[in-house]
């Protein structure tokens, strides 16, 4: 199955952190394909107007949407929307689209909260959710999605402070309405001496420095000394909050940026393994064939949008 994967930076360089768009399409063409399947590591929020629409969520997943019905769909998760048959006079669907990443929610002094529920991605059921035109949670969200986009209609000063604020509110409702599944290891609960804010502050830290620096040469005797703690305790710290020793958290990011620069560009995979921090080509093979099953050279064949 071909499928884009979408740009997750501009082309200055800036990762993007939020999308908030508008698509008005005729309705001519039962089953015309309106977008190309598609993925990437933001949570998208799409809903109708005037009209229905229907989502193929991976290979045969179907999802029909009636007018103003909402579907959040997880990152990672390929997607691609129809227009299904229509009602007799509606000419046009407008498609309402609103993305976002848990990273443009970061604050400056983390909680552990924080580390729980915005650097460790949840655990949700499922691929997508459907929140239904007059059910409860809708008019919830149907109502924080339309502040959302009137802010961002409005560019009043401060408008990414409020943005931030908006985002915040929706991904606590979605966090509660979803029920997530992330919880503290049961050999250290939130009562740990480990869970304190200080440590929270530490590994949050050095969470966003490997995020940033994950393409160079890092140890974890170098991100102890950065937080000014021993290098056991930092482990112990590390393994707790994000339920994976330093190495593996490393190779996750390096591979996923791997699979980034596989589908978007079409340098070679000996370049790919250098600049995404790897010592060596053959060492980057293996890594990737363990984790995906594949080659990178079969992954780029295989999922490269034609």
């Amino acid at each position: 199955m071909n499928y884009l994967l979408e740009p997750e930076y501009t082309p200055d360089g800036l990762r993007i952190l939020y999308e908030i768009r508008t698509f008005t399409e005729t309705t001519e063409g039962i089953d015309r394909q309106l977008t190309d399947p598609h993925t990437n590591s933001l949570y998208e929020i799409v809903y109708p107007k005037e009209a229905g629409l229907r989502f193929q969520i991976e290979q045969d997943d179907i999802c029909e949407l009636q007018e103003e019905d909402i579907i959040l769909i997880f990152p990672h998760v390929i997607h691609s929307s129809f227009l299904p048959s229509q009602r007799p006079g509606v000419t046009q669907v407008v498609q309402h689209v609103i993305k976002f990443t848990t990273a443009f929610l970061y604050p400056q002094t983390p909680i552990s909260s924080d580390i729980q529920h915005l650097l460790l991605p949840p655990r949700f059921s499922g691929k997508y959710k459907v929140f239904r035109k007059g059910t409860d949670s809708h008019k919830k969200l149907f109502k924080l999605l339309g502040q959302i986009e009137e802010e961002f209609q409005n560019q009043a000063p401060g408008l990414e402070i409020a943005l931030r604020g908006l985002y915040s509110l929706l991904y606590t409702f979605l966090l509660r309405e979803l029920q997530s599944t992330t919880e503290f290891p049961s050999s250290a609960g939130p009562s740990s001496p480990l869970v304190d804010t200080a440590n929270t502050a530490l590994i949050f830290k050095a969470i966003a420095y490997m995020e940033e620096h994950f393409t160079e040469p890092l140890s974890m005797q170098q991100l102890a000394t950065m937080c000014n703690i021993n290098y056991y305790y930092f482990s112990r710290l590390f393994k707790h909050y994000t339920h994976s020793d330093f190495r593996n958290y490393l190779l996750t990011l390096r591979l996923n940026e791997a699979k980034r620069r596989l589908l978007q560009t079409d340098a070679s995979i000996t370049t790919i393994a250098m600049e995404c921090g790897f010592t060596a080509t053959s060492h980057f093979i293996q890594k990737f064939h363990d984790s995906t099953g594949i080659t990178p050279l079969e992954f780029r064949k295989q999922y490269r949008s034609q």
